[in-house]
């Protein structure tokens, strides 16, 4: 089965790209078709919820429209540009999709926009015309698709191994003074997203303190 990955980035978020996301996917997917997509920067900072964030997720769900279109009676990934990789993602992703129509990372209980594997079909598509409808400027394209999800698509949680901080942090954004035992983070884990943290510096610092922890070379 063929897979694509899309992604996104923009000026601010390009060294994320470059220097945690490429590396280790060539690295570790060259299995997986990649596409990526430069979107101009309308948020001067590329913080969560800052300005011009609004305008930057509008058009990140007509890139998820636009993919379901690429890649229709198939599957895809989406994934934010902030996430690393550790181990091959196709088989286990495919598997735990199963006959779901939509499986994302756990967001601390909530559905995550920011790395899922979907398929593409009426309901996927309803879904995501619908969560752009259902957007604003206080109300992001993660909280529209976790209010709106069950009445369009079968959906379920990928498991612990796409990795997120917000298990160390207790739900808590993380910053550099918290006290945590990184030497406690699963060595199994496949993929790694650097959200519930704010600010590029906040998200690089996380990703390299993965890199060493998972102790892979990248």
């Amino acid at each position: 089965m063929s897979l694509k990955i899309y992604t996104f980035y923009s000026d601010s978020h390009e060294v994320l790209l470059e220097k945690y996301f490429l590396p280790s996917f060539e690295k570790t997917n060259k299995d997986i078709e990649l596409k990526i997509k430069k979107i101009n920067q309308k948020c001067k900072s590329g913080d969560y919820m800052s300005s011009g964030w609004y305008e930057a997720m509008i058009n990140k769900v007509d890139y998820i429209l636009e993919s379901i279109e690429e890649t229709w009676g198939g599957l895809f990934v989406h994934s934010d540009c902030d996430v690393q990789f550790f181990k091959p993602i196709k088989d286990d992703l495919v598997s735990q999709l199963g006959d779901k129509d939509f499986a994302a990372q756990d967001d601390g209980g909530e559905m995550c926009c920011g790395f899922f594997i979907c398929k593409s079909n009426d309901r996927t598509k309803k879904l995501f015309e619908n969560v752009k409808k259902e957007m604003n400027e206080k109300f992001n394209d993660q909280q529209a698709t976790n209010k709106i999800i069950n009445k369009y698509a079968s959906h379920k949680f990928l498991d612990y191994k796409y990795y997120s901080i917000y298990r160390k942090t207790n739900k808590k954004q993380w910053n550099k003074e918290m006290n945590i035992n990184y030497s406690e983070i699963p060595k199994e884990i496949i993929a790694y997203h650097a959200n519930w943290t704010v600010g590029l510096k906040n998200k690089i610092e996380l990703m390299n303190i993965l890199k060493k922890e998972i102790g892979y070379n990248i």
